[in-house]
């Protein structure tokens, strides 16, 4: 019998870290120092960083950015900033460039392969309810459901349509979202 397959490495890969924070955020001064001390050096990018470095860099990013919203607002913010500096990089323009061409509903059915590309230990599960309502479900250790429904909510935009997301359930390795649109 072979041995097991070796289990993924819970990481992020830098294209994530280049489009949040060298791309849209551009931290400085406090910031800049206060994600070194997480593990993340903006003039040196790694190739990837465990998990919970990623979780601690958003999370440094909602106190400098968006401390003064409530936190699920904050969390919604950052969402949306990343998505607009990650298609701002190399790899973001190339998907940003297809989205209209696909159309929300082909862009939802893709989301669950094109976000592994940057977590690869992420698994989403799609689900159709009707025509413009999907459900989602995320499965991730300490997954950031706010923060999610920003990102989505940013990229279905780039296919014409004014989407709604709403987080259904979250626990602390999974999240439900609804996505509707008009």
């Amino acid at each position: 019998m072979p041995p097991p397959a070796p289990a993924k490495e819970s990481v992020t890969r830098s294209a994530s870290f280049e489009g949040m924070f060298v791309r849209a955020l551009q931290p400085t001064g406090a910031f800049a120092e206060e994600l070194r001390a997480v593990g993340v050096d903006l003039q040196r990018l790694e190739p990837t960083y465990p998990l919970p470095v990623w979780y601690a860099a958003v999370r440094v990013a909602l106190r400098h950015v968006a401390g003064h919203l409530p936190e699920e607002a904050g969390f919604r913010l950052l969402g949306e900033r990343f998505i607009a500096g990650f298609f701002d990089t190399l790899v973001g323009k190339m998907v940003a460039v297809g989205l209209p061409l696909l159309g929300p509903d082909k862009t939802v059915q893709r989301l669950a392969r094109t976000w592994t590309t940057a977590q690869p230990t992420l698994r989403m599960e799609t689900v159709k309810e009707a025509e413009g309502r999907w459900r989602l479900t995320l499965h991730q250790q300490g997954v950031l459901p706010h923060f999610c429904a920003g990102i989505i909510h940013a990229g279905l935009q780039r296919t014409g349509v004014t989407p709604d997301i709403q987080v259904l359930e979250h626990g602390p390795a999974h999240c439900v979202l609804q996505v509707r649109w008009s």
